[in-house]
């Protein structure tokens, strides 16, 4: 399905038009039937022979409502541009030009109306008048069909034209990631509340769950309709009305946005391509507000320049847009710039970062640049720039590439040994490199600092390298898997690295294992406490290498020591059935600092259970 959008300067005859070729009368509202003069935007469709039924977006012409004709013309497959033979070209006429130049209208036919008030000479002399507005834009060769639209003259010529213009067009794809910016909103008597707007990048389905932005409200498609039909699937490219549930007119306005569930595509902070018009009497300057039009959605955003001042008029430049209230917007966006006050079209641009958060700096210009190849490889390389990784999942937000599109530029970019794999992290590799490096230098100095110690721990690696703790124990693993490491428990060393004492530090080993016996600790013999970093440090190897067990805290015991107490309890309680902490206590006679923190310990080791003040053999 097709959807075209009427453009022109007001009261050249758009709307008569619209009702020539549908048969319905796109001005809904009583001011616009007092005025004679479309306010808001309007809607209707007609069917063509070879294509089928096509929508029809009629946008107001009048200069006060230009950021109405903006939300109008941003879904829309090709434009009717409507230029009355009386009046000729006129500013709005230019203006709508330059609107749909911006956000990426390719196609259209020049509909030059009100043929019949003026001379066959002065129509002659507007077409060449037309032509030449028209050179250099994508208008250029454009067919013109002369019309009296209230007569139905050239109507039929008109169809013809549309019939050929709209098969070379290509029908918008399902990208799988549906979006309905939503450009009305009303209520039916038994129905409830209904929102219409043009869908782009996938398909709603009857009954689908969506979230409206940036709201953050779930709500469920009760219905589905295309021009006043009943549909189960709306087909991306369609005209849709949606009868939402759970949720009340009064919650939703314009600009509002659907999207599936947990899209996580709103931003308050973006990076653009923003061209300012070359006639413009202003550019655009470094710490002001503009109003930034994207889809239907209409905020106030403050740019940050690249290093610059201003933007002159003609010319083209990075712009950062920092908004006070969260927007939807995806890789290559278009979009619409214009002054509050006075309310003039600034110029328009592209969205290149949605989720931009680095300094507005020159040297960041040339990471942004690798996203003007508007490829899913461009996209993919860019964002690993930002990040030290990222999930299949997470690169997939905020653009309109398809699963498969984006699959393929991996699988590329691997087999090119740009990109690598940790796990379901994708990282680029030269990073990878720099991060593996600096870890085994990390790992090399520690064996250096601390010889008894059996490695570094991998929960600080993350630290070390400046990644998170996830990542950080993700290229612990590349690091084993791929690079001839080792893990040890909560430790990474080198392959061949074993830990072990000085002559010094053995002589402290023995006696701590004399000193911390059961027997002593129990009797408070003196020496039982740990003080000296030495003594701590060589503790430290006793524990890892398994000759020492640390029952809570600073309580240690030998491994031999710890084992023979266990089987005493464990007969013990085999014997009792169960036991208190005072039997044991009486068992082993200790005194309860030692008994409870050695129960409990047991209890951790799945050895004992508790019940109640009790313990028993655990099953």
């Amino acid at each position: 399905m097709f959807v075209l959008g009427t453009a022109g300067h007001v009261d050249h005859g758009k709307s008569t038009l619209v009702t020539a070729l549908s048969g319905i009368d796109p001005d809904r509202l009583p001011e616009e039937k007092e005025r004679g003069m479309t306010i808001d935007l309007g809607f209707a469709w007609f069917s063509l022979s070879d294509i089928g039924e096509v929508g029809l977006v009629d946008v107001p012409g009048h200069e006060r409502f230009v950021k109405n004709m903006i939300a109008g013309a941003g879904g829309i497959d090709a434009v009717l541009f409507v230029v009355a033979a009386d009046d000729g070209w006129m500013p709005q006429s230019r203006e709508h030009l330059e609107i749909l130049e911006f956000l990426g209208v390719s196609a259209g036919i020049v509909v030059l109306t009100k043929t019949d008030v003026v001379s066959s000479d002065w129509v002659e002399l507007v077409e060449q008048d037309i032509r030449s507005k028209l050179t250099g834009t994508f208008l250029e060769a454009a067919p013109i069909v002369r019309t009296v639209a209230a007569q139905g003259v050239g109507v039929s010529e008109l169809k013809t034209e549309l019939g050929n213009l709209l098969k070379l067009l290509s029908a918008r794809q399902d990208k799988g990631k549906p979006r309905l910016f939503i450009d009305r909103v009303f209520t039916l008597t038994g129905k409830g509340t209904v929102v219409t707007g043009t869908l782009t990048g996938g398909s709603f389905r009857r009954g689908e769950k969506v979230e409206i932005l940036p709201l953050k409200k779930e709500s469920r498609i009760r219905t589905l309709q295309t021009h006043k039909k009943e549909i189960e699937i709306g087909q991306p490219g369609s005209r849709l009305a949606l009868n939402l549930a759970d949720v009340e007119k009064e919650n939703l306005s314009r600009g509002n946005v659907l999207v599936r569930p947990n899209a996580e595509v709103l931003t308050s902070r973006i990076a653009t391509r923003v061209k300012v018009l070359p006639h413009s009497r202003f550019g655009l300057k470094d710490g002001q507000k503009y109003l930034f039009i994207l889809g239907t959605q209409e905020v106030l955003g403050y740019v940050s320049l690249f290093d610059k001042k201003e933007i002159a008029p003609g010319q083209e430049d990075w712009v950062v847009f920092r908004f006070s209230e969260p927007i939807c917007a995806y890789y290559l966006d278009r979009f619409i710039v214009r002054l509050p006050s006075p309310a003039l079209t600034l110029g328009g641009g592209k969205v290149y970062d949605p989720f931009f958060s680095l300094p507005a700096r020159k040297e960041v210009e040339h990471r942004l640049a690798k996203l003007l190849d508007e490829i899913p490889a461009a996209w993919i390389t860019y964002r690993l720039s930002q990040a030290f990784s990222f999930t299949s999942s997470e690169l997939g937000l905020a653009h309109f590439f398809s699963t498969t599109e984006l699959q393929k530029a991996l699988e590329d970019l691997q087999a090119e040994g740009w990109l690598e794999k940790l796990g379901e992290k994708l990282v680029a590799q030269e990073v990878l490199k720099e991060k593996l490096s600096r870890l085994k230098k990390e790992v090399a100095n520690y064996h250096q600092r601390f010889p008894h110690r059996p490695g570094l721990r991998v929960a600080e690696t993350g630290q070390l390298m400046k990644v998170s703790e996830e990542e950080g124990l993700l290229v612990c693993d590349f690091l084993v898997s791929k690079e001839g490491y080792k893990k040890q428990g909560p430790f990474i060393s080198e392959l061949k690295f074993a830990p072990g004492l000085t002559d010094f530090q053995k002589n402290i080993a023995r006696s701590l294992l004399e000193r911390l016996t059961f027997a002593r600790q129990k009797e408070g013999a003196k020496g039982g406490v740990v003080n000296s970093e030495e003594e701590k440090e060589v503790l430290h190897f006793l524990f890892y290498s398994g000759q020492m067990v640390e029952v809570s805290g600073d309580f240690f015991l030998p491994k031999d020591d710890f084992d023979a107490i266990t089987r005493q309890i464990k007969e013990l309680i085999s014997a009792e059935g169960k036991a208190s902490a005072g039997q044991v206590r009486d068992f082993l006679g200790a005194s309860r600092k030692f008994v409870i923190p050695i129960l409990e310990k047991l209890d951790s080791l799945g050895i004992t259970r508790r019940v109640g003040d009790e313990r028993v053999l655990a099953e």
